[in-house]
């Protein structure tokens, strides 16, 4: 998945780091549960040297998610 492609810049490594946001559930996902273009946004990034992770959102996991967000260029 995006998550896992490799992404380095110049030097060897990510230029910084993205996280993509969306939520489970509805009519714009689909069969791997991502919203349609959250692949290709990712892999694009990738492609220009950027890590790139997609995070499901949930009230639950706020604090996980907001602490990756935090952590993110």
């Amino acid at each position: 998945g995006p998550a896992q492609a490799p992404s380095t810049g110049p030097a060897g490594k990510a230029l910084g780091k993205v996280i993509v946001l969306e939520c489970r559930g509805g009519s714009d996902k689909g069969p791997d549960g991502h919203r349609r273009d959250t692949v290709p946004i990712c892999e694009a990034l990738h492609a220009k040297g950027w890590a790139a992770e997609p995070m499901f959102y949930s009230d639950a996991e706020y604090s996980t998610v907001y602490a990756a967000c935090a952590a993110a260029d």
